[in-house]
């Protein structure tokens, strides 16, 4: 299983997925290119990030206008270079196809494919006692299937953080400002 960092900013009044294990389905990728990552100030570095929507099984009890909707974090995924067993896109890959892909497979792997596949997640909450995906396994034997609910539309802040991406092969500037984040959620 795999640590992935989501973004988890509430909308409006929704309450964080609260932690546990749930049921989910890839419902979304998105590629959003080149993006700084600075996690590690001493080695600040440009990374190849997809986003990957998974609906859980969950649904938003809260009223308004996401009552009934499923709870559907985001992860970011950092796409690597070549294939690595380490890999947080290789793993999701793996638990989406519910085995191990080999390097041949993957290096002409499509993240669209993983669309719609279940898979089972592990929420966990940050000190700051916002939803955070801990890890994620292939569907277990027997669970529920679950279908995409959601649109496939890409929402307009998924946008921008595309648009923001950086030229791959400009040079890394140690000292550059963390991305300010306007997430929906």
């Amino acid at each position: 299983m795999a640590q992935l960092n989501i973004s988890d900013k509430p909308v409006s009044n929704i309450p964080a997925l609260p932690a546990g294990t749930y049921p989910g389905v890839i419902s979304a990728i998105w590629d959003v290119g080149i993006q700084i990552n600075d996690y590690d100030k001493a080695n600040i570095k440009h990374v190849h990030q997809v986003l990957v929507r998974v609906e859980v099984g969950k649904v938003i009890e809260v009223e308004g206008d996401f009552k009934g909707k499923r709870y559907a974090p985001i992860a970011w995924v950092t796409v690597p270079k070549s294939y690595s067993d380490l890999s947080n896109l290789v793993k999701l890959a793996n638990a989406a196809n519910g085995r191990t892909m080999t390097a041949n497979e993957f290096s002409a792997f499509d993240t669209d494919t993983l669309i719609g596949k279940n898979i089972v997640v592990s929420v966990g909450h940050t000190t700051g006692g916002k939803a955070k995906i801990t890890g994620y396994s292939a569907a277990m034997e027997g669970m529920p299937v679950l279908v995409p609910e959601l649109t496939p539309e890409v929402p307009e802040w998924v946008q921008k953080v595309a648009s923001e991406a950086v030229n791959a092969n400009a040079p890394v500037q140690q000292n550059a400002p963390a991305p300010e984040s306007d997430l929906p959620f």
